[in-house]
């Protein structure tokens, strides 16, 4: 009766995979193992997380960089030299730096090492990794921290709500708090989504663009900040009319391009690879700008330069990713690597 019961079980976990579309792995990067707990491929990691920022005069980028499983905050040169740590955490990792638009300060986030729920604290500091301050408190997840256009306000994800059979945090909010701390967060949405990422700021700061996971695809969605109530939500389609699962999208800087990571393989039954693609909101014409069938993902655009920076996970489809710093020309052209100098 018990193998029987077993063998239910396995089954139905095969099912659920099959059923997923693929940029559900891409994602959230975790394996499952057959006791049900999901297991931190990061845990003894040593490499880059995949998000890097770059300041606003492009002589500079900010990342995390993983050592033994504890990820410290680093500035380089945005050819890759002169590498300087900026924050040394002992019992937590920093992830998801951020430079704020006069490039004066960084936010990122702080996540404890070794804990189930990965709660996480918002933190803002100069560029030198001084005067460090966290803006946030309570046990919840945080996500995705963006600078409002005038640097007065972050916007983010958050979420209080952890569901321990999926060893992770549902039904994700928005939310707003001023760069100095001086008063505490508050949610300018009440929606609780559930697989939100990607939250991005228009140039002109007055709407908010996320991504969701849904039955249907990657849905994108446009929330206008002064009125939420009012926020759209879409599909973004191919030039053939089917629904594209995009992954780590970012908005050029004239607000209608967006750069994505898509599966470029669609057609084949193999493991699924995942190139940049751009698409114009306006027209609606996907155009695939990079061929080389690996796991590229978490572009960002150069303020200076008609230049984008990204990654490839070098490690693909294996677990933990292993990522290299790339840059390219926005039209897809001119790929080439950046040499990561890093400090013993």
């Amino acid at each position: 009766m018990g193998d029987k019961k077993l063998l239910i079980i396995i089954s139905s976990i095969l099912l659920i995979f099959f059923l997923l579309p693929p940029v559900f792995f891409y994602m959230f990067g975790v394996t499952m193992n057959f006791l049900g707990s999901l297991e931190d491929p990061r845990e003894d990691y040593t490499g880059l997380e995949g998000k890097v920022d770059l300041s606003p005069d492009d002589r500079h980028i900010v990342f995390s960089y993983y050592d033994k499983g504890i990820a410290s905050i680093y500035i380089a040169k945005s050819d890759g030299t002169e590498v300087k740590k900026v924050t040394s955490p002992q019992d937590e990792s920093h992830l998801s730096p951020r430079f704020s638009p006069d490039g004066r300060k960084i936010v990122y986030l702080t996540e404890e090492k070794g804990t189930r729920k990965r709660d996480s604290h918002l933190y803002i500091m100069d560029m030198n990794g001084s005067n460090s301050k966290p803006l946030t408190t309570g046990s919840e997840q945080r996500m995705n921290p963006v600078f409002s256009p005038d640097g007065k306000q972050i916007y983010f994800f958050q979420s209080n709500q952890f569901d321990y059979e999926l060893s992770s945090y549902v039904k994700f909010d928005i939310y707003r708090v001023p760069s100095d701390g001086s008063v505490p967060a508050i949610p300018i949405t009440k929606r609780e989504r559930g697989s939100v990422s990607d939250l991005i700021m228009t140039g002109d700061g007055e709407k908010l663009i996320y991504t969701d996971f849904t039955s249907g695809g990657t849905q994108f969605n446009v929330l206008p900040i002064k009125n939420p109530q009012k926020e759209e939500t879409f599909h973004l389609q191919d030039n053939f009319g089917q629904v594209v699962d995009i992954v780590s999208p970012v908005l050029a800087p004239n607000d209608k391009d967006i750069i994505y990571a898509s599966v470029s393989n669609r057609n084949e039954a193999a493991t699924f690879t995942y190139d940049l693609f751009q698409m114009n909101m306006d027209h609606k014409k996907e155009k695939q700008l990079t061929n080389l069938h690996s796991n590229l993902g978490y572009p960002v655009f150069f303020h200076q330069q008609d230049k984008l920076l990204f990654v490839e996970d070098l490690n693909w489809p294996q677990s933990p990713s292993k990522y290299q710093l790339m840059q390219m020309n926005s039209d897809g052209t001119d790929i080439t690597k950046i040499d990561l100098q890093m400090v013993k």
